[in-house]
């Protein structure tokens, strides 16, 4: 580039206001042009450029979003296009080139340009999204009525939820405040999942959803997973699910699955009063099948005329339980006494018939969706009362030891 001047000069004292120019002179190298990328997969993507000069070998320097130019990964290419590979999936790169026309002579560096690698398929396992950012996860994403939010700033009685994974991370969720309605439907799609390598896949993860008060209706939360060729649903709930972190956890072996599997998490705010119930999800887990493990009840010990205490042991993360209660030898399903348990492994069973035999039953709930095999039965007999006989009739030869009696 030159500048210049020039101004007349009439006489020996008089001459005209200077005047001021600038000019180039063609590059004999000029710089590419229109840099434009293909990504091809996970670590690999096509590069073309306009070559604007009689080059015919190039430079490209490339690097990781924001590297300053200079301290990229460089190389020397006879080819345009050029295929670029040996990069991490899932990542943001920038890239430059510039034209080599002679030993002596390079073009200056192009403008800049960008590309993002393929997702990789998820094949490594247990795989967990625990939210801990602050935007929609790496490879996941968001379609649908509104944007998810990341953080631990839900309202009303969600307010107060703490992230599930106990790190001072995140949950992912949605405000149900307005709008809201039945078409105000958003979704969360995860990665992809190669599942092949798993005996027994299994999907786990947590949600949030209560008011303080009862709601005639709540908002409504979909579960779906896509199976390589359709959807299939895994859950829908539209309830108060307590005021706690509620673990879900879906086997799905029962399943077809024809190729990578994916899960869409869907939330419809077609609450009554949609604004009191946002709706919160942490802890994507996709992994072997975690076991519900079947508790074992231990002696009845404590009774009485009419009430006995029942406890028994797990071992697992099962914090909840159901228990079933009938006479000696009833089927299951037909007790007198059912009730569940939450974060106990003791229950105190009342209005029982004394001097009876009675039959105890508990399994465990590891979640929603996943339920232990009951226990194996455990029988007691209630305490007699008085005035008491015992006639001894219909005891056999040889067996004192019978209604309670010993010897």
């Amino acid at each position: 580039a030159y500048d210049w001047t020039v101004r007349a000069i009439c006489g020996p004292a008089d001459s005209s206001t200077v005047m001021s120019g600038s000019f180039s002179t063609p590059a004999t190298c000029p710089e590419p042009s229109a840099l434009t990328a293909t990504t091809l997969s996970t670590d690999s993507v096509e590069l073309i450029w306009t070559n604007n000069s009689t080059a015919s070998s190039f430079e490209i320097e490339y690097g990781v979003t924001g590297f300053t130019l200079g301290t990229g990964i460089s190389y020397i290419t006879s080819s345009n296009p050029d295929t670029l590979t040996g990069l991490a999936a899932a990542t943001n790169y920038q890239w430059y080139v510039r034209a080599i026309c002679s030993s002596v002579d390079t073009s200056i560096w192009s403008a800049v340009g960008s590309f993002v690698t393929d997702c990789a398929t998820i094949s490594a396992f247990p795989d967990v999204e625990s939210f801990d950012g602050t935007s929609t996860p790496v490879c996941w994403s968001e379609t649908g009525s509104e944007a998810w939010r990341y953080s631990t700033s839900a309202g009303y009685t969600a307010g107060t939820v703490l992230d599930h994974t106990g790190n001072s991370g995140n949950y992912a969720w949605i405000d149900g405040s307005s709008p809201s309605g039945p078409t105000q439907i958003s979704r969360l799609l995860s990665e992809f999942y190669d599942v092949s390598s798993l005996t027994t896949p299994q999907l786990e993860f947590y949600i949030y959803s209560h008011y303080a008060s009862a709601l005639p209706t709540y908002n409504t939360i979909e579960v779906e997973m896509y199976n390589g060729s359709t959807w299939d649903t895994i859950l829908v709930n539209q309830g108060d699910l307590e005021n706690r972190w509620r673990r879900v956890a879906a086997d799905l072996s029962g399943y077809t699955i024809t190729g990578n599997i994916q899960f869409r998490f869907s939330i419809t705010e077609n609450g009554s009063t949609a604004f009191y119930n946002d709706i919160l999800l942490d802890d994507i887990t996709v992994q072997e099948l975690a076991p519900c493990n079947t508790p074992v009840v231990n002696p009845v010990s404590i009774v009485g005329l009419s009430t006995a205490t029942i406890d028994w042991s797990s071992n697992g993360f099962d914090d909840d339980f159901q228990i079933e209660i009938g006479p000696a030898g009833f089927p299951l399903g037909t007790g007198s006494i059912t009730a569940t348990i939450l974060g106990d492994t003791s229950y105190n069973a009342t209005g029982l018939m004394a001097s009876t035999s009675y039959d105890v039953y508990v399994r465990s709930l590891c979640g929603i969706l996943d339920t232990s095999s009951w226990s194996l039965v455990s029988t007691f007999k209630t305490a007699t009362g008085v005035p008491y006989l015992e006639t001894f009739e219909g005891v056999a030869n040889g067996s004192p030891n019978q209604n309670g009696w010993s010897n």
